[in-house]
C-alpha cells in the first residue's frame, strides 16, 4: 500500500514541484557566481531557447515571461496549501525519488557508456564547476521542453479534445520529441557536427527520457537527467 500511495502521489504535480523548485534555484544561483564578470551569459542551450520564444516580442514577451515565472510559484501555492497547513508532505516519497532519479540516471549512463558524453556535447572546454551548472539547466529546461511540452502537455491537450487511448498517443509523441531532442544537440555554436550513429543513440536516449516522464513524472526524469550530466562532466 505504501508503495502504491507513492507511485500514485509522486506522479501528481505536487511533489514534482517541491523537488524541482530547488533545482532551479540553485541553477540561478550558479548562474549568477559562472556570469560574473563575464562579458557574455553561460546558458543552457534550452534555457536560451525558452526565453528566446519570448524576448523575441520585446517589452512584451520580457513581461511575458517575467509574469509566468511569477505565477507558477503562487499558483503552486494555493494548490498545495491544503497539503502544507496539514503538513502532509512526506520527506519519505522526496527521498526516494532523489533515489530513484539517481538510479535511472546511472542506468542511462551504464546503457550509454561506450558514448559518455551523449547528452552534454559542446561543453568541452568548460571547467567542472561551469558544466556542473550547465548540466543543471540541461536537465531542467531539456525536460521542460522535449519532455513536460512536447510530451505531456500536448498529450493533454490531445486526450481532452478526442478522448483516445493514452498509450496510442504517448508512443508517437515520445518518438516525435525524441527525434527534436536528438536534432536539438546539432544547433547552435556548442553543437556537434551532425551524424546517424550519434542522432539514433540520442533518439534512443530520449526514448528512454519519455518512457522514464510517462511513467515516473518529470521531477524523477530532471533528477536523472542532471545525474548522468554529473557522472559525465567529471570524466571530461
Amino acid at each position: 500500500m505504501y508503495f502504491q500511495n507513492y507511485y500514485k502521489s509522486t506522479n501528481d504535480t505536487f511533489y514534482n514541484m517541491i523537488l524541482i523548485f530547488p533545482l532551479l534555484i540553485a541553477y540561478e544561483i550558479l548562474g549568477l557566481v559562472v556570469n560574473y564578470n563575464l562579458p557574455f551569459e553561460i546558458r543552457n542551450g534550452a534555457d536560451v531557447l525558452l526565453r528566446q520564444a519570448f524576448l523575441c516580442f520585446g517589452k512584451v514577451g520580457n513581461l511575458t515571461l517575467f509574469g509566468i515565472l511569477s505565477l507558477i510559484p503562487i499558483i503552486f501555492f494555493f494548490k498545495a496549501k491544503k497539503n502544507i497547513s496539514e503538513n502532509n508532505i512526506k520527506i519519505s516519497y522526496l527521498i526516494l525519488m532523489i533515489i530513484e532519479g539517481l538510479f535511472f540516471g546511472a542506468l542511462l549512463f551504464v546503457i550509454f557508456i561506450n558514448r559518455p558524453n551523449l547528452l552534454i556535447s559542446g561543453k568541452i572546454g568548460l571547467d567542472v564547476f561551469d558544466k556542473l551548472y550547465l548540466a543543471i539547466g540541461a536537465g531542467i529546461f531539456e525536460e521542460f521542453i522535449f519532455r513536460l511540452l512536447l510530451v505531456g502537455f500536448i498529450s493533454y491537450i490531445i486526450l481532452i479534445v478526442f478522448k483516445i487511448d493514452k498509450i496510442s498517443i504517448f508512443i508517437p509523441l515520445i518518438f516525435l520529441s525524441s527525434f527534436i531532442f536528438s536534432g536539438f544537440h546539432y544547433i547552435g555554436n556548442f553543437g556537434d557536427n551532425f551524424n546517424w550513429s550519434t542522432f539514433l543513440l540520442r533518439f534512443s536516449a530520449g526514448c528512454y527520457l519519455g518512457a522514464l516522464f510517462t511513467f515516473r513524472g518529470f521531477g524523477i526524469c530532471v533528477i536523472s537527467h542532471i545525474i548522468y550530466d554529473f557522472i559525465v562532466i567529471k570524466g571530461i
